[in-house]
């Protein structure tokens, strides 16, 4: 082999390399900021007196197929700016970010001439269709619904222009025989906190245009003479309220019971044979076991922030054994005179109509199956548990509840047993059965680093021993704790794990400390202690997501800036399994793939406030990453890599290497003095 031929192997190898390499990595680059001057301390909202704007929204609001921006602000100023900017075009290998300024705006104070400019914030913002398209072309009616401090609702078109306003607290206060006075006051001090708005297309009476649903939670304290209970005690009551979408008129509403909600009360879940009934609250509501494939489907439920709370539409059907008749079979076998062929000749009539029915029932599925893709209940997701509403009379169907907070919640091990994954203090935490746990799964600490050999920091399994194995596993007998760490609340990952064939669905847990190390604990299918499945680390990482542990003071009074860091599962499309983890610290944001090595580090402009959101911006099908800060919302915008390039670049090089190649031997050949040395040589 010549020195030429290795040079141009060595080549093809650098670069497939270079190629598998880039598949499938990212990188995340500036997109844009909206200036927004925010006092919220989201940290210290426990009550729910504090006043929180409501998450900026993303969505095609007007139908000119380009993403809009929906936001509020402390001042009650409703904003929508588009961003038919963002483009891929205009972003790339960009390194600072596009400011953009609101077009469209709506100020929701009010003017009095005696008080002056009466001030209210935004403490709900949804958005969604009332009207869907029926033809090609036809566009969907899409309304803005927003909830004010004093308890009202406001419905806007996309060029916010107020539709119709609906008072919340006449319906609230309708049983109870109240003067204006008093209604005023309960208006001017108290305050609905954990709010969530949907605008659905459905509607509840025939002339509807379309559904709005309000929910909150409302202080007891204003109908509790006693002043003495905490509101963060006596605040468990959650309210529903429907409206036409087209007119605000109340179509129904509904008050979940204080008692079904009741955190020292707790059923076991295996017991539930004994009394199913005990903890039902509303007539028609069922035991959540009922219905536990569907609940599952919700999973995973996890709320650390009032951003946390989301409703989703579904179709509950209750699932019925079929029972199987055996009269036919003991008329065969057995004879009963007169009797028997009377019940010989009823059964024999009665297949010989089922069979002349059999289109009918196939037609009958066939509409149940169009009935199924109808939605007749709405899942809420909320700070003590799960709710699924009835969505057109407003009845309880069930409940998962009472759940914790900073818990998350979804079957880790494929076990069909709902797990509650959390931390505590520098302990990571795993226990089967929800909501009243049975057993622990796992329990040690994530502030150290567990690897002691470069083929445990790189967890392959095949290359470990026994020991270095048991090594991994988690033991209850080991306590390490350090009160000056500080771990929030993990996160689940899901992927297809290649360690087993065929290949699985695989959950893995993720947690990050205040120091910014990352751990990522995995079930362990393989190997197991007396048969019984363990957990075992997969891999550790230190990145610089760190932050301080003083923001778990705040609010003893310590004077600090507020921040909310978190580690998020982050799957590059929508309903796709993840592929890397992003975690969010006081000053950085690091991203981490599947098998822990660091892809990307973002320096901060601000700390981030709140969870982050993971939506499409530019409208490539590819999410990226929006953090909202006291002084704006920052976007960025997710670049995905692939080999396709590089390979691409291959193919054309090796192109022209042959063509140069070929063109210098053809005019060797052609040169009459290159065929004189030849002759020369031979002679």
């Amino acid at each position: 082999m010549r020195k030429r031929d290795f040079a141009m192997f060595a080549l093809v190898c650098l670069l497939l390399v270079v190629a598998l390499n880039q598949e499938g990595s990212v990188t995340i680059e500036k997109a844009f900021f909206f200036s927004q001057t925010t006092n919220q301390q989201p940290l210290l909202l426990k009550t729910g007196q504090v006043d929180l704007v409501p998450k900026p929204i993303i969505t095609d609001i007007d139908g000119d197929g380009s993403k809009d921006l929906i936001t509020s602000n402390d001042n009650g100023r409703i904003s929508i700016v588009s961003l038919k900017t963002i483009s891929s075009s205009l972003l790339v290998h960009q390194d600072m970010f596009n400011p953009i300024t609101e077009e469209k705006s709506f100020d929701v104070n009010e003017k009095d001439k005696n008080k002056g400019t009466v001030h209210h914030s935004i403490i709900g913002l949804g958005h969604g269709h009332i009207k869907v398209k029926k033809k090609k072309g036809q566009r969907g009616t899409k309304r803005i619904a927003a909830v004010l401090s004093n308890w009202k609702v406001l419905c806007l078109d996309p060029d916010l222009n107020l539709q119709w306003e609906s008072d919340l607290l006449q319906h609230v206060v309708s049983e109870m025989k109240l003067t204006d006075v008093e209604m005023e006051d309960l208006r001017n001090d108290f305050k609905p906190f954990e709010v969530f708005v949907a605008v659905y297309p459905w509607r509840v009476h025939e002339n509807d245009e379309g559904m709005v649903i309000i929910g909150f939670r409302k202080p007891q304290e204003m109908f509790d003479n006693d002043s003495t209970k905490r509101t963060e005690e006596t605040a468990t009551q959650i309210t529903y309220f429907c409206l036409d979408g087209a007119t605000g008129q109340l179509r129904w509403k509904h008050q979940s019971n204080a008692k079904s909600w009741d955190d020292n009360e707790f059923y076991e879940q295996h017991s539930f044979k004994l009394n199913a009934q005990q903890h039902l609250s509303d007539s028609g509501e069922v035991i959540w076991r009922e219905y536990k494939k569907k609940i599952m489907h919700h999973l995973p439920h996890v709320y650390r922030h009032p951003y946390d709370t989301s409703v989703i539409l579904d179709n509950f059907q209750p699932t019925k054994k079929a029972k199987v008749s055996k009269i036919q079979e003991r008329a065969e076998k057995q004879d009963y005179g007169d009797i028997g062929e009377k019940v010989k000749s009823t059964i024999q009539t009665v297949t010989t109509k089922t069979k002349d029915t059999n289109e009918k029932l196939k037609k009958n599925i066939e509409l149940m199956k169009k009935f199924e893709k109808i939605p007749n209940v709405m899942v809420a997701h909320l700070s003590k548990g799960i709710q699924v509403i009835h969505l057109y009379t407003g009845r309880t169907l069930t409940q998962f509840s009472p759940l914790k907070e900073n818990t998350y919640y979804q079957d880790i091990n494929f076990d069909g047993m709902i797990d509650a994954a959390e931390a505590q203090v520098c302990k990571a935490r795993v226990e089967s059965g929800a909501p009243n746990p049975y057993d622990t799964l796992f329990r040690k600490s994530v502030c150290k680093l567990h690897p002691s050999s470069f083929i445990e920091q790189f967890s392959i399994p095949f290359l470990m021993s026994n020991e270095q194995q048991e090594r991994q596993s988690f033991d209850d007998d080991e306590e390490y704790e350090d009160e000056q760490m500080d771990v929030v609340t993990p996160a689940i990952i899901e992927h297809y794990s290649a360690e087993q064939k065929p290949q699985h669905r695989a959950r893995d847990l993720v947690y990050l400390t205040s120091t910014g190390l990352v751990t990522a604990i995995t079930f362990d299918r393989k190997n197991s202690v007396n048969g019984e499945p363990k957990f075992r680390v997969k891999w550790q990482v230190m990145t610089p997501s760190s932050f301080r542990r003083e923001r778990v003071l705040v609010e003893s009074g310590a004077e600090t800036e507020s921040f909310f860091p978190e580690i998020v599962a982050f799957p590059l499309r929508k309903f796709e399994t993840h592929s890397f983890v992003v975690a969010v610290g006081e000053k950085r944001i690091t991203i981490v793939d599947l098998f822990g090595n660091v892809q990307q580090i973002i320096e901060l402009p601000h700390p981030s406030i709140s969870p982050i959101q993971l939506v499409d911006i530019n409208g490539d099908n590819i999410l990226d990453i929006v953090v909202s800060t006291k002084q704006g919302i920052y976007a960025y915008i997710t670049r995905v890599h692939t080999g396709m390039s590089v390979l691409t670049f291959l193919i054309v090089s090796l192109f022209v290497i042959v063509g140069l190649l070929y063109l210098s031997t053809y005019i060797q050949l052609n040169d009459p003095f290159y065929h004189r040395k030849i002759d020369r040589f031979q002679k």
